[in-house]
């Protein structure tokens, strides 16, 4: 996989400013997504503790200002990865065509239509819509992540590190789910390759059909095989459906343990109740980041993983 995924990161080169932009972008998404996390803080300790009532309007000029950077950068980040995505899925489809017309004619004779018009249609498709969200979110959310920690340990050092105890235990269970994604992803495409196959024979064939009187046969067997296709869907779909749920289990049980901590140290002075808000709004961006992360694993672990794998080697393409 990481090979595949090198072959098709080796086409961004070429638009390297663009990718640049959107990195810059994703980078002050991530600050301004974490610097309402920070500002809370003041907010609870000067207007709700000490009661200093006449911050309260600068203050909620100051989250709307932020919000509106915040947007600002994120439609930035967007544009710029899904340009540079979509160009890319454009080269990806012409230097495909530039090598298949080549090829040898027992080469289009050991390959159905079918097949070979799913890696430039199907396949390809797959990979622009599922790597495009994958990689824009994933690279606004590691920033993200990353400023929202730093507001976590500012806040209170100990705890965050007791919060980051629970990242490697998500992340077992996401490489494990994703291991089984793999699996279910390349059967389910192999499966509709079938469907495809026998769609093929049948527009083909039609004339035979009509002769022979086969219709009953052909639908018994077309029948067969979608029955097929959809218990291996519903395998993924099973992954999919618990793993988001798993994680919140054990995410939320180690934000509870932390609470408790955290609660004791405001009634023992340790800490103030600004301190505390916005170390556990922080907290639960990063839990909101973590889920995430899980579908874009999700997505390359599974999905991509098996269109990689279908539509490269057909050709070794390289620039």
């Amino acid at each position: 996989m990481e090979r595949h995924l090198k072959r098709i990161l080796s086409y961004t080169k070429y638009y390297w400013k663009r990718v640049a932009l959107s990195v810059i972008s994703a980078t002050l998404f991530g600050v301004f997504s974490a610097a309402p996390a920070y500002v809370i803080q003041f907010i609870v300790d000067k207007v709700f503790v000490q009661r200093l009532t006449h911050l309260l309007f600068p203050f909620i000029l100051c989250f709307i200002t932020l919000f509106i950077i915040k947007g600002i950068f994120m439609y930035a980040s967007s544009y710029y990865m899904n340009w540079v995505g979509n160009r890319v899925v454009n080269d990806l489809r012409n230097d495909l065509f530039k090598k298949i017309i080549y090829f040898p004619f027992s080469f289009y004779q050991k390959k159905s239509t079918g097949e070979l018009m799913a890696h430039f249609l199907s396949d390809i498709t797959i990979i622009q819509n599922a790597s495009s969200a994958a990689v824009r979110s994933g690279i606004r959310s590691l920033f993200e992540s990353a400023c929202l920690i730093s507001v976590a340990f500012l806040q209170n050092p100990k705890l965050s590190l007791l919060m980051l105890t629970i990242g490697p235990v998500i992340a077992v269970i996401i490489k494990k789910m994703g291991q089984y994604m793999r699996s279910t992803a390349a059967s389910s495409q192999q499966k509709m390759g079938h469907v495809s196959s026998i769609l093929q024979e049948m527009f083909i064939g039609i004339r035979e059909i009509k002769s022979f009187n086969t219709e009953e046969t052909e639908i018994s067997r077309f029948s067969k095989y979608l029955q097929s296709y959809f218990r291996s869907i519903m395998r993924n779909v099973r992954i999919i459906s618990a793993t988001p749920a798993l994680i919140e289990i054990i995410a939320m049980g180690g934000c509870g343990v932390i609470f408790y901590i955290a609660s004791l140290q405001v009634l023992h002075g340790t800490i103030t109740p600004g301190q505390l808000t916005s170390f556990f709004s922080a907290g639960l961006e990063i839990l909101t980041f973590l889920l995430s992360f899980k579908a874009i694993r999700s997505a390359f672990s599974g999905i991509i993983w098996s269109s990689l794998r279908s539509a490269f080697p057909v050709t070794k393409i390289s620039r």
